[in-house]
């Protein structure tokens, strides 16, 4: 059965392909991995090839719920290396997932888009590029970055919530101009190893989408 066969992604392989997808379990504590999420995905992992763990923001004002897990800064690093170690503990291997929810965001500084000034798209963009590298730091054996779900790069890459008129916005090169540059940056730091995957939202079911 081809469900229990072995598969190969880069530099891993997975015992099987059973795939555990990111599901927020809202268990963090101001953002850090707690022993109760630990403890959640450790017995997940027991029989499941791979497990990708639930987003986590960028930015603070990226976050699309109160008890989402971060990765916007260094000090989280420790938690999730307990994470990825009790993952691997049980023969799984983990992937996390980066988001930013843009227009969905609930803090009360929350980005437009339409309105970015270019070295605040810059800004971003380097979050998202140093929170790939801390994944790796973290013992991850890849990253998926969000761009689904109408989140901040969704809406970049959609032209019903993209209206910009600049190398960002337009025709399609454009609007995953910003897919591209996080893309190819994080590979370039992270090394030909490491699993570098996106979830795309690729259509909108609205006019104009």
């Amino acid at each position: 059965m081809i469900l229990n066969t072995p598969l190969k992604i880069k530099n891993i392989t997975l015992s099987n392909r059973i795939v555990l997808p990111p599901m927020a379990r809202e268990l963090s504590e101001y953002g850090k991995v707690t022993e109760e999420l630990i403890d959640y995905y450790s017995k997940r992992a027991d029989g499941t090839g791979l497990i990708i763990v639930e987003h986590a923001y960028v930015s603070p004002e990226g976050i699309a719920s109160k008890r989402q897990l971060s990765i916007a800064d260094d000090s989280v690093i420790e938690g999730y290396k307990k994470l990825t170690e009790a993952i691997h503990s049980m023969g799984s291997f983990a992937i996390a997932q980066i988001s930013h929810a843009g227009f969905e965001s609930i803090s009360e500084n929350k980005v437009n888009l339409n309105r970015m000034a270019l070295e605040d798209i810059n800004r971003l963009k380097n979050a998202f590029i140093q929170a790939a590298v801390r994944t790796k730091e973290a013992g991850f054996d890849g990253v998926e970055i969000h761009s689904a779900h109408g989140y901040f790069l969704n809406q970049f890459y959609s032209p019903y919530t993209n209206k910009r008129t600049d190398e960002y916005g337009g025709n399609l090169e454009n609007r995953i101009r910003l897919h591209n540059e996080i893309i190819q940056e994080v590979r370039r730091l992270t090394g030909e190893d490491y699993i570098i995957a996106i979830r795309l939202g690729a259509y909108d079911y609205l006019e104009g989408g």
